[in-house]
């Protein structure tokens, strides 16, 4: 059983950390502002769901194998990805999915985890 660590960037240039599980490939929704926190709640992370309605598009970038991002929705105020979960969609068409590590990301490594 496999997982990785992927990150969700906002438009507005927010990152924020989550756990991909990829025995199933699928982002577990939680989002977590630090690694810290990703840390601290490995494996452990809950199922949650958008209570408010306020997701926005994101990109979601996961670590899992070579590497690879694709279009969501996230809520920073529920702390959870809402849509894009995984690649594939329910149908198994692949939703904009690319190989590898964004440039976003990479920054974002290459600084800290302080900006993108």
């Amino acid at each position: 059983m496999s997982h990785a660590s992927g990150l969700v960037m906002f438009k507005n240039g927010d990152v924020f950390h989550y756990e991909y599980n990829g025995t199933v490939d699928v982002c577990i929704p939680q989002l977590y502002k630090t690694i810290d926190g990703l840390e601290e709640n490995w494996r452990n992370g809950e199922w949650k769901e958008c209570s408010c309605g306020n997701d926005e598009d994101v990109e979601i970038y996961s670590s899992y194998g070579n590497g690879g991002h694709w279009k969501g929705r996230a809520c920073k105020n529920c702390m959870v990805i809402t849509v894009g979960f995984s690649e594939v969609d329910e149908y198994g068409y692949h939703t904009g999915w690319e190989r590898g590590t964004p440039e976003w990301a990479e920054k974002y490594y290459r600084n800290g985890g302080k900006d993108v």
